[in-house]
C-alpha cells in the first residue's frame, strides 16, 4: 500500500513506474502489473523511445491480448517503425473489436485511420459509410459513398459505381445536394446518362417541394 501512495504521488516520475512495475512483477500481481505497463508504454512512445514502448505492449499484450489500449499503442508503434501492412491489418483488426463492443464511433475511427493509410480500400469506406448512417451522420456517409463512386469511375468500374451510387441514394439520409453532387461525380467521368437522371430526379424533387410550400 506504502507503494501505491509513492506512485500516486509521482504520476509523472517514470523511475517510480518502473521500480513499482518491477516490484509488481517479482509479486506476481498481475492486476497491478497492466495499468503500471499501459502508463509505461505511453509516456515512452509520447517521448519516441519506440523499442521500449514496444516490450512494453508486447509483455502488457501477454497479460491482457484485449487490452485496447495496449492494442492502439501497438498500431502507433508500428506506423513509427514504418511496417505499412502491419498497420493496416492491426486497425481493421481494432476496428472489428470495437464493432463487436457495440462502440460503433471509436469503429468509425479505426476505419477513417485506415483510409487515411490507404485511401483505395473502398470496402472500408463502405463499411464507414453504412457505419456514419447508422450514427445518424448523413454528410459523412455521404462523403465515403462519392469517394467509392469516383475511384470505381477512375478505375472504369462504371456497373459498379452506379450500383454503389443507387445504394447510396435508397437510406432516409439521401437529399437533392447530395445526389446533384453525385450527378457532378458521374457526369465529371462521361457517365453522363445516370447524371443526368439524377439531375432531372433533383429537379423533380424541388419542384415537387415548391409545389407543398
Amino acid at each position: 500500500r506504502v507503494l501505491d501512495k509513492v506512485v500516486e504521488h509521482r504520476e509523472l516520475d517514470p523511475t517510480i513506474r518502473e521500480r513499482a512495475l518491477e516490484v509488481y512483477r517479482r509479486c506476481g500481481i498481475k492486476a497491478e502489473i497492466l495499468p503500471e505497463i499501459v502508463w509505461l508504454a505511453n509516456y515512452y512512445l509520447n517521448r519516441r523511445n519506440v523499442s521500449k514502448a514496444e516490450e512494453l505492449v508486447r509483455e502488457g499484450l501477454e497479460i491482457d491480448p484485449d487490452d485496447l489500449t495496449l492494442l492502439e499503442c501497438r498500431v502507433e508503434i508500428a506506423r513509427r517503425l514504418g511496417r505499412c501492412e502491419e498497420v493496416l491489418f492491426r486497425l481493421r483488426e481494432l476496428a472489428q473489436k470495437y464493432f463487436e463492443l457495440g462502440d460503433k464511433t471509436k469503429a468509425a475511427s479505426m476505419l477513417t485511420e485506415l483510409v487515411a493509410e490507404d485511401p483505395t480500400l473502398v470496402d472500408v469506406r463502405l463499411q464507414l459509410a453504412t457505419i456514419y448512417e447508422e450514427l445518424g451522420q448523413a454528410p459523412r456517409a455521404h462523403e465515403e459513398y462519392l469517394e467509392v463512386v469516383r475511384y470505381k469511375l477512375e478505375h472504369g468500374e462504371h456497373e459498379e459505381a452506379r450500383e454503389v451510387a443507387e445504394k447510396s441514394l435508397t437510406g432516409p439520409t439521401a437529399s437533392i445536394e447530395y445526389r446533384a453532387r453525385l450527378a457532378e461525380v458521374l457526369a465529371g467521368h462521361r457517365a453522363f446518362e445516370i447524371a443526368a437522371r439524377y439531375m432531372m430526379q433533383c429537379a423533380q424533387e424541388a419542384e415537387s417541394r415548391s409545389q407543398q410550400e
